[in-house]
């Protein structure tokens, strides 16, 4: 059984919404195989992260909403 879509509920986010992690450049994402990095600048390891999201040692930080104007 996956349990991806309840990790994702537990840090706040959804299966594939982005956001940012603290003290990281880069944006991620959950999926339903773990953790994702859309820009890899650098030498993460994606296993080792979503151990410390999981622990609370890092946090998960929202990215702004992005207002579009139409027309």
């Amino acid at each position: 059984m996956n349990y991806m879509k309840e990790v994702a509920h537990m840090l706040g986010v959804e299966l594939g919404e982005r956001f940012k992690i603290s003290g990281m450049d880069d944006t991620f994402w959950l999926d339903d195989d773990g953790l994702c990095i859309q820009d890899n600048k650098g030498d993460y390891d994606l296993n080792a992260l979503m151990m410390a999201l999981l622990a609370g040692r890092l946090k998960v930080e929202q990215l702004p909403w992005k207002i579009r104007r139409i027309g």
